[in-house]
């Protein structure tokens, strides 16, 4: 009964190891997941800001020309200023998600990082009952549970003293 607690207590250990592994591993993969939308999300606002920026001269050379109220001209500027607002909360949000990840990865914050990512979407067909059959079957806590169940019996075997 000592040698299978042992095995089992061995058996646990390698599956909370693997399952820490896979924790490290998904975390890594949120810190750069959270880096480079925040990357995309800055391309984003420099657009924006460009495309705010060449609004804002339309408007102001129709208001010059006479064509439009200065009013017009006065909502382009706060446009302008909210474009520019946007694109300088961009970068801080994605220096910081940057140095989350150098932070996680253990990283010199001072070193500089560029974010790539090359996504590329494959389908594949999934054969639901075998998917589900193959997940349970794989599940480390599960099986962590089951051994939890098997030295609880063992417990019960044991003479008290």
């Amino acid at each position: 009964m000592s040698l299978k607690q042992l095995e089992l207590s061995l058996e646990n250990s390698k599956i909370s190891y693997a399952l820490q592994r896979l924790n490290l591993e998904r975390n890594v993969t949120q810190y750069f997941y959270n880096a480079y939308m925040s990357q995309l999300n800055l391309d984003i606002a420099r657009e924006d800001l460009a495309n705010t920026q060449n609004s804002y001269e339309i408007m102001r050379n129709k208001v010059d020309a006479g064509l439009s109220a200065k009013e017009e001209l006065y909502q382009a500027e706060l446009n302008l200023a909210t474009s520019k607002s946007s694109l300088q909360n961009a970068e801080v949000s994605y220096e910081n998600s940057k140095d989350q990840l150098k932070m996680y990865l253990g990283m010199d914050l001072y070193t500089d990082v560029v974010i790539m990512a090359e996504p590329e979407a494959q389908t594949v067909e999934v054969d639901l009952d075998k998917a589900i059959e193959h997940g349970l079957n794989s599940r480390m806590e599960i099986r962590q549970r089951e051994i939890d169940i098997e030295n609880g019996q063992f417990s019960l075997y044991r003479p008290r003293p």
